[in-house]
């Protein structure tokens, strides 16, 4: 009797660690939302960066404020890398819920002055969703169910949609949590980053941006200094301080080509990267030091 009773517990509790649920509406979680146009210089640049805080009543439902950071770069003109995250001031991006018993997220559309589901992480595969926010009445079929791990080790389920999109148990869409059903032709939007207590637990087409942590950052308070530029073969870069530095240099797509650290100073052997236009971050663990841009002469 006693060992029945033990394979029942184990049975029990193996059926409800299966069925755990991972809520996408959370606070200290934010989303990473890059767009692309082709007909721009750098193709991929980021737009915002989305967070929940607070909560809101909406037709006597309570639905989670969805707010969200500006992207910017230090490059003016064109919008091209290094890009950053403003964390200075966030502006209202919409309002969401979430029904974990159903396990189904709503988005509140204000045009219509109603909500419809954006999520359901109960479908089986072969069932259909209706999207009504931003597209009327689009119909996107569940093609199979399988599941991912991510950065911490945690295994969510992933769902792959006939429209070639997929969207992962407590993370949302590869095109970010607002409009998770949209094909793009010559622009598109993407999920780059999402990130938990500010660690990185899952990325798309990029890294997670640093933050801007203040203005002071981009001062000359060190003294930074990198020559040659234009530059051929060598990077020379140094610094008047002990700390660990963190040099990338972008292309202008932007893709990450070279990563390095130092202390002081260091040569970088660039001679493998193309002519052309090229630019560079500095940064240490209190955060954002330089950026810049760089050629490569012939």
């Amino acid at each position: 009797m006693k060992k029945q009773l033990f394979y029942l517990m184990i049975l029990f509790s193996l059926k409800g660690s299966a069925q755990k649920y991972y809520p996408l509406i959370r606070e200290n979680v934010t989303w990473e939302i890059w767009g692309g146009n082709s007909m721009e210089i750098c193709v991929n640049f980021p737009k915002k960066q989305c967070f929940f805080k607070g909560d809101t009543a909406i037709n006597n439902k309570i639905y989670k404020k969805i707010y969200a950071y500006y992207a910017f770069s230090k490059i003016k003109t064109p919008f091209c890398p290094p890009f950053f995250i403003d964390n200075n001031q966030a502006f209202l991006d919409g309002f969401m819920r979430e029904d974990t018993l159903e396990r189904k997220v709503y988005i509140y559309d204000e045009n219509k002055n109603k909500e419809g589901i954006i999520y359901d992480f109960n479908l089986k595969k072969g069932d259909t969703i209706t999207y009504e926010y931003a597209i009327k009445g689009m119909k996107v079929k569940i093609d199979s169910i399988g599941s991912i791990k991510l950065a911490d080790n945690e295994i969510r389920k992933k769902y792959y949609l006939s429209n070639r999109r997929f969207y992962i148990e407590g993370i949302g869409s590869t095109t970010g949590i607002q409009y998770p059903y949209i094909n793009y032709i010559e622009q598109w939007i993407s999920m780059a980053c999402y990130r938990e207590n500010n660690i990185n637990v899952f990325s798309g087409i990029n890294d997670c941006l640093p933050y801007l942590l203040s203005s002071k950052n981009l001062e000359n308070q060190t003294v930074i200094n990198i020559s040659p530029n234009p530059f051929n073969t060598i990077l020379n870069l140094s610094i008047n301080s002990d700390e660990n530095i963190d040099v990338k240099i972008f292309d202008i797509f932007p893709t990450k080509i070279l990563q390095n650290s130092f202390q002081q100073n260091i040569n970088l052997d660039v001679s493998m990267l193309p002519q052309g236009s090229y630019f560079y971050q500095l940064s240490s663990k209190n955060g954002l030091l330089k950026v810049g841009k760089l050629i490569k002469a012939n």
